[in-house]
């Protein structure tokens, strides 16, 4: 359609889910004069005494909300600059183009409201903050990872983070500091090199080389916690030559220490296989779970200065991969919930840690075959925990603890596509309402399924509902991530053309389907991307 003149400006601000009005942007206004001015006053004059212009101004409000909410809600809005996306509500049309923002360009909005033969056009600033959240990933084009930053609904362009050595990172590993923009990337690539950067809420920088040699790459060796009293973050590897565990601290301002450090209470009694680490809200504890190859699980507290090794808590655990053994803390009392697999046993085994001891090993009911892979969530606003657990024969069974106990469970699905990795993903609404579990099906099906359950019901009364299209079969990689302040969880997919897909949960639908395409070349390895936010706590488990 034509384009339009705008002669009404208004500015809107964004603050987490909705918009603040505000009046003429007084520094515009005094650069174009009294004249323009009146010329506004005797257009208001003009149509505001009549029904016909009250509805047409109306409705061009109509349509600058309408582009709001889809800038705040639909990945990969077609938004346009130059042509119209017109609506009739009532007995008239409006119709908007938009301008997108970026992450240093507010987004702009041209509307018209149009009844019979009135028109109103209106014009608006509207400044969408972008999130605290990254994505990092490969790409095949080399060793240096991309990020994006999440603006409203949309990411941001891809720009580089920094470069990592020779090879590809096959393990990305974000995490965001509780108490500054900040968020630390730990890679790792098929060479075994491990590297750590930070990005301080504009750039990255303080790489440090945490070893070129940690012995082994097919499964990740290594994680990164923050404290979430201090804000400093721990990370903790295999090193020289896989047979040593060593850790570094960042303490906000550079790294402690110019080479790894060891200590006696994270030696483990075999070579260290699989690394999860969880922090206790209000505190600087981090538990860490270390899988060894030969199937053992240690279980060591870091109490912000010290490690104290709590001792084996298995020795005969079904796997020693990824996603074999789960730490996550009740968001209100800090109790910590540490998860394991155990060999020939349909249950996932647990103990509780309560800050001082650990509690008596217990078991989740019987999940039907032996487990393989487990994913928690924590429920923001409660002490409620919901741990997915994956098995041997391909079934993805639930159940929910509530503090003190075990109170529900059930089969999700007998048709996961297969048995090991991050097939699947767990993430609790920021809300605390809902909290949902997410697979890649057996079966050849392009499309995500997943099970969403709201506080206050039974499990059984909720469905699997079949989600958004990734464009290919799911190989291995499915990651949810709440969004702070929001009902929203966001969706990222590798599927099988080595691509990364993203769709949003806006609390009772996917938006983006099909998903939309984020990078199109992830290199065909283990878990090459990370999410993370910053300024909010992160308590071990999923999302």
């Amino acid at each position: 359609m034509e384009k339009l003149p705008a002669n009404i400006i208004a500015m809107r601000s964004e603050a987490g889910i909705g918009y603040v009005a505000i009046l003429v942007l007084l520094a515009v206004l005094s650069t174009l004069g009294l004249a323009f001015i009146h010329k506004v006053g005797m257009h208001q004059s003009v149509v505001m005494n009549q029904k016909p212009g009250m509805q047409a101004h109306y409705l061009a409000e109509s349509g600058a909300n309408h582009a709001l909410w889809r800038l705040l809600n639909e990945p990969g809005f077609p938004a346009s600059e130059t042509v119209y996306y017109m609506h009739s509500l009532a007995n008239g049309r409006y119709g908007y183009k938009v301008r997108k923002p970026t992450l240093t360009t507010f987004a702009t909005v041209a509307t018209v409201g149009a009844v019979a033969n009135v028109v109103t056009e209106q014009s608006y600033v509207q400044y969408l903050r972008p999130y605290n959240i990254l994505t990092g990933y490969s790409t095949q084009a080399g060793p240096t990872p991309k990020h994006r930053r999440l603006i409203g609904a949309s990411w941001s362009d891809a720009a580089d983070t920094v470069s990592i050595g020779s090879d590809e990172a096959q393990w990305i590993v974000l995490r965001g500091c509780p108490v500054r923009k900040e968020i630390i990337m730990g890679t790792l690539d098929s060479a075994e090199d491990m590297n750590l950067a930070v990005w301080d809420g504009t750039s990255w920088g303080n790489l440090l080389e945490f070893t070129q040699d940690t012995g082994i790459s097919l499964n990740r060796c290594f994680d990164i916690a923050y404290e979430n009293s201090s804000g400093e973050a721990l990370m903790i590897g295999r090193y020289n030559g896989g047979s040593s565990v060593g850790y570094n601290i960042w303490d906000g301002n550079g790294w402690v220490f110019a080479s790894p450090q060891e200590d006696a209470n994270l030696t483990p009694q075999d070579d260290l296989s699989h690394l999860t680490m969880a922090s206790k809200p209000r505190s600087d504890e981090i538990l860490i779970g270390a899988v060894q190859l030969n199937k053992d699980l240690k279980v060591i507290q870091w109490d912000g200065a010290s490690f104290n090794d709590l001792g084996e808590i298995e020795t005969d655990m079904a796997v020693a991969t990824y996603g074999s053994a789960e730490i996550v803390y009740e968001q209100q009392s800090g109790d910590a919930l540490i998860l394991w697999t155990k060999k020939n046993r349909n249950q996932i085994y647990y103990c509780v840690w309560d800050g001082t001891t650990l509690g008596p090993v217990g078991q989740l009911p019987d999940f039907g075959g032996a487990l393989h892979v487990i994913r928690a969530a924590a429920d923001p606003t409660s002490d409620h925990i919901l741990v997915a657990g994956l098995d041997k024969f391909y079934d993805l069974n639930v159940a929910l603890w509530d503090g003190n106990g075990w109170i529900d469970s059930r089969e999700l699905t007998t048709g996961v596509v297969d048995d090991y990795g991050q097939v699947f993903d767990v993430a609790w609404e920021h809300s605390g309402e809902e909290v949902m579990v997410a697979w890649a099906p057996w079966g050849g099906s392009y499309n995500v399924q997943y099970f969403s359950w709201r506080k206050g019901t039974p499990l059984a009364d909720h469905a699997v509902q079949v989600g958004p299209s990734v464009q290919n079969n799911i190989p291995w990689v499915i990651r949810l991530f709440p969004i702070s302040g929001t009902e929203k969880i966001g969706l990222l997919v590798r599927n099988n053309s080595n691509e990364l897909r993203y769709s949003l949960w806006t609390g009772n639908t996917f938006l983006g389907d099909p998903a939309i395409l984020v990078e199109s070349s992830l290199p065909a390895n283990f878990v090459p991307f990370g999410i993370a936010e910053s300024g909010v706590t992160y308590t071990g488990g999923s999302g």
